[in-house]
């Protein structure tokens, strides 16, 4: 087996990534076609990300909301984005659907990585709707039934951005 064998889809390229960084300095890897490729897959996906995240979040004091619900297919990119775009956000609220029965809704709580102003727990918060995580990033997944109850909730404690780490 050598050093870019793998049984993960990937991690043949992850592995020569690896290797090409103890051996090479970062213009040289740069230049290396599949890492290249690899880039401009991550610039073309983020700049299309961006589009939908302008077009699905709303701020409300610091804390972006996006909701995806609505979306067919729920877009992906980089989780750190949003914390660009609005940068006077210090959490963010990512709400779509988990299933294709549109049953199961998924909200996602993180914290920004460049404005760390927010004093809430965010896996304390969402182990009150049967979710959990850590203290700077949570999801939490329930029944449709329960959005209009529990996602008010959720944005509210948000909002109010007290320390609930003794709840």
């Amino acid at each position: 087996m050598t050093v870019f064998d793998g049984d993960y889809p990937n991690e043949f390229y992850w592995n020569r990534l690896v290797y090409l960084l103890g051996k090479h300095d970062l213009g040289q890897i740069l230049k290396d076609p599949e890492v290249k490729r690899r880039c401009q897959d991550v610039v073309h996906q983020n700049e299309q990300y961006a589009v939908y995240l302008k077009a699905n979040t709303r701020l409300e004091k610091h804390v972006a909301i996006t909701d995806f619900r609505h979306l067919g297919k729920t877009p992906t990119g980089n989780r750190f984005l949003v914390y660009a775009l609005y940068p006077e956000s210090f959490v963010h609220v990512r709400i779509r659907r988990e299933d294709k029965s549109k049953e199961i809704i998924a909200v996602s709580v993180g914290h920004s990585i460049f404005n760390p102003h927010c004093r809430v727990n965010a896996g304390l918060l969402l182990a009150n709707f049967g979710g959990g995580g850590h203290y700077g990033a949570a999801s939490a997944r329930f029944h449709a039934s329960k959005a209009d109850e529990f996602i008010p909730q959720i944005i509210d404690a948000l909002l109010k951005n007290e320390d609930n780490e003794n709840f």
